[in-house]
C-alpha cells in the first residue's frame, strides 16, 4: 500500500493502472488497495495513516487548513499530524516555519503532533499508544476556533 501510495501521488501511475496491474494479485492484496490514497507525499505518512486507521476515526491526509497550510494527517477535525523526515525539515529555515505552522494551529484550537522517522519506524508502539490517549481524551473533536481577521 505505501509503494501504491507513493505511485499514485507521483503520477506514475492512474489508479486504474496499478488496479489493472495488480488484478491477478492474490486476493489480500486486492483487498488491500481499497485502502491506497495516494494524498500522501512520503511512504512514512501512509504507515501512520494506515497504522492508526480504526472504525469511526477519520484520517485525512494532506488537508488544507487556512492560515496554517496543508497537515500531513488530519484526525477528526482537530488533530494534526506531521511526519517529519530529516530531508525535509532539517534547515534551519524548516524547523522555524514548521514552529510558526504549529503555533497557528494551536492558536485555532487544533493539537499538533510531529512524527520522526524514527518514532513512526522503530518507536511505533509508543508512539500508538500516546496517540490513542490523544483520541481517547478527545483531542481530535476540539472545538476550532475562526482564523482572525
Amino acid at each position: 500500500m505505501v509503494v501504491c501510495d507513493s505511485i499514485l501521488n507521483k503520477r506514475l501511475l492512474t489508479p486504474t493502472d496499478v488496479d489493472d496491474i495488480l488484478r491477478h494479485a492474490p486476493r489480500p492484496v486486492r483487498a488491500a488497495l481499497d485502502r491506497v490514497d495516494g494524498r500522501a507525499e512520503s511512504g512514512t505518512e501512509t504507515m501512520v495513516r494506515l497504522r492508526l486507521a480504526a472504525p469511526n476515526l477519520q484520517i485525512r491526509p494532506q488537508v488544507q487548513i487556512p492560515d496554517v497550510g496543508r497537515v500531513d494527517l488530519l484526525i477528526g477535525r482537530s488533530l494534526i499530524v506531521e511526519v517529519d523526515g530529516e530531508e525535509y525539515h532539517s534547515s534551519s529555515a524548516a524547523f522555524e516555519n514548521d514552529r510558526m505552522r504549529d503555533l497557528r494551529a494551536q492558536a485555532l484550537g487544533y493539537r499538533v503532533v510531529r512524527l520522526s522517522y524514527r518514532q513512526v519506524m522503530y518507536c511505533w508502539p509508543d508512539v500508538r499508544a500516546l496517540i490513542n490517549e490523544l483520541v481517547h481524551r478527545n483531542e481530535h473533536r476540539r472545538r476550532l476556533t475562526a482564523p482572525a481577521a
